[in-house]
């Protein structure tokens, strides 16, 4: 095609253009729309994947390791007492089932608070103010809305269970939707229902041979270190916060556009 005539083509169709802008711009939109929802549908979603270190941390929070039980019945308490390191934290949790206000809640318990120095980067306090005594509880906002309650309220957990004035509101990093409830250190003990779910220790920087050598040294049997725990990471686990579901909801209309 000579160039005479490919200029006016060109003329033609800036003609054709102008006259119809807004055409124009719905074809335009039409073309750009899907690809700017799905790169961003993209970027959210891989925000939405924790890394290795957030999977670490949402598993046992600034522990170096942690052990879940001893040889020849020997109670995680000896083996915390016998540790060269400081600080760490014995976890334990209550899960009672329990109607209030008409509203039935499941709700697992932990005697962990957000300010916790070995456990407490797994919780993120949203409102209110961390537990300070027994009979102090900070929930999450779920478990708010599914009991009806609000900020300083009380409530009794289970049958004939311990009642508890709500402090605060607070999350599990990657579980932000589901039920939850915090209290202070202790506060579980004595409860049949409840159960220990380890030893959690930090180590002063010890070598991972070290820390197994030295808890097989006092007792211990099931243990990992952070690095033990980090072998199970898998980078397409997508988190359970909404984000991530977000991200999904978001860029699945594009794919049909």
């Amino acid at each position: 095609m000579k160039t005479s005539a490919r200029l006016a083509l060109a003329r033609m169709a800036w003609r054709d253009a102008w006259r119809n802008r807004a055409r124009g711009t719905l074809i335009v939109a039409m073309i750009a729309f899907p690809i700017v929802a799905l790169v961003t549908g993209g970027v959210i979603l891989v925000s939405a994947i924790p890394t290795e270190d957030e999977y670490v941390t949402s598993r046992i929070g600034n522990a170096d390791y942690v052990v879940w039980d001893a040889d020849d019945g020997t109670a995680l308490e000896a083996i915390a007492a016998a540790v060269p390191w400081r600080p760490y934290t014995i976890e334990r949790d209550w899960e009672p089932s329990f109607i209030e206000n008409g509203g039935y809640v499941r709700m697992p318990i932990y005697d962990v608070t957000p300010d916790d120095p070995v456990l407490g980067s797994m919780f993120t306090l949203t409102a209110g103010r961390v537990p300070a005594v027994p009979g102090e509880i900070d929930v999450s906002p779920v478990t708010l809305r599914m009991m009806g309650l609000q900020i300083g309220d009380t409530f009794t957990a289970g049958k004939d269970g311990p009642t508890y004035m709500i402090v605060g509101t607070a999350v599990e990093n990657e579980r932000l939707d589901q039920p939850l409830g915090l209290v202070v250190p202790g506060a579980l003990d004595g409860l049949p229902e409840s159960t220990v779910k380890g030893l959690f220790g930090m180590a002063s920087g010890a070598a991972d041979g070290q820390i197994i050598e030295t808890l097989e040294s006092i007792g211990a049997h099931s243990m990992f270190t952070r690095s033990g725990i980090a072998t199970f990471y898998e980078p397409t686990e997508v988190s359970e916060s909404p984000g991530a579901m977000t991200a999904l909801s978001f860029s699945l209309p594009a794919l049909f556009l």
